[in-house]
C-alpha cells in the first residue's frame, strides 16, 4: 500500500494540473477519475499496440480504444454507440482518449472488433493480476464480511382492533306500548 499512496499524491497534485493546462477545457470530475484509472491501470503495458503486419490494411493501434472502454465504464455508457457519440461531441474526452481529431476516431465497427479481441486475451484479467502481484504480491488481505441477513421487525405499527358494531337502534322516543333494551 506504500506504493499506491504516492501514486494518487502524484496524480492530484502533478497530472491533473499539467493536463488541465494542455487542454482547452479543465477536466470535470469524471474526466478526472477516468484519468486517475488510466494512470493507474496503464492499459499500454497490456493492450497490444501496433502490429507489424505483411497485407491487408494498416490495424488500428487498440491502446486508444482500450481507453475508451475505460471511459465507458467510468461514464456507466450502456452501449458502444453511446461512447462513440460522446467521443464524437467532447474534445476533451477525445484527445485524453487518444486521437486529436474527429476524423482520426475509427468506426464502430472498429469498437466492435477491439472489444472482442479483449475479451478473448483477456487483458483486463491479466492487467489485474499483475497490479495484484506488483502492489501486494504475497500478503494476505483478509476479506470484510458484513451480515445482511433480514431481521424481521415491525415495519408499522399493529393495527388497532376494530371495535364489534352495535345493532342499529331506532331513533326517538319508543311508541306507546313498546320497549326497548338500555343501551349498555
Amino acid at each position: 500500500m506504500s506504493i499506491i499512496a504516492p501514486m494518487w499524491e502524484e496524480i492530484c497534485t502533478r497530472l491533473v494540473p499539467r493536463l488541465e493546462a494542455s487542454l482547452e477545457t479543465p477536466l470535470t470530475a469524471k474526466l478526472e477519475q477516468w484519468v486517475s484509472i488510466l494512470e493507474v491501470v496503464r492499459v499500454e503495458e497490456h493492450v497490444k499496440g501496433e502490429q507489424a503486419q505483411r497485407m491487408g490494411r494498416k490495424r488500428e493501434d487498440r491502446r486508444p480504444l482500450a481507453r475508451a472502454f475505460g471511459a465507458k465504464a467510468v461514464y456507466h455508457l450502456p452501449t458502444t454507440d453511446w461512447l462513440i457519440e460522446m467521443l464524437h461531441l467532447q474534445p476533451t474526452l477525445r484527445r485524453i482518449g487518444g486521437w486529436a481529431c474527429r476524423k482520426a476516431m475509427p468506426s464502430a465497427a472498429t469498437f466492435s472488433r477491439a472489444l472482442g479481441e479483449f475479451a478473448a486475451d483477456h487483458w483486463a484479467e491479466r492487467g489485474h493480476e499483475h497490479r495484484v502481484t506488483t502492489h501486494i504480491g504475497e500478503q494476505i488481505v483478509m476479506p470484510l464480511s458484513r451480515d445482511v441477513t433480514e431481521i424481521a421487525a415491525r415495519e408499522k405499527p399493529t393495527p388497532k382492533p376494530v371495535p364489534v358494531p352495535r345493532p342499529p337502534r331506532k331513533q326517538g322516543r319508543p311508541k306507546k306500548g313498546e320497549e326497548r333494551p338500555l343501551r349498555p
